[in-house]
């Protein structure tokens, strides 16, 4: 029975520990990813000056579009 519980342990740790850490670096990925982007809604802000508008980001025909380097 030990034996038993040994290997169950054994396979757990090589199958759920790998899914772990690939979990979490896939995650982090992801949230990197969110936040080097800027969100999709934010051309669709109304403004009347740049000053209305999020750093980075100008006052354009009413809207607010990402600043051009």
């Amino acid at each position: 029975m030990e034996q038993i519980v040994g290997i169950f342990q054994a396979i757990g740790i090589f199958i759920a520990l790998p899914a772990l850490i690939g979990f979490i670096i896939v995650r982090s990925f992801l949230l990197w990813d969110r936040r080097a982007r800027p969100k999709y809604g934010v051309s669709k802000l109304a403004c009347t000056i740049n000053t209305d508008c999020p750093t980075g980001f100008v006052c354009m025909n009413g809207h607010c579009v990402p600043a051009e380097a």
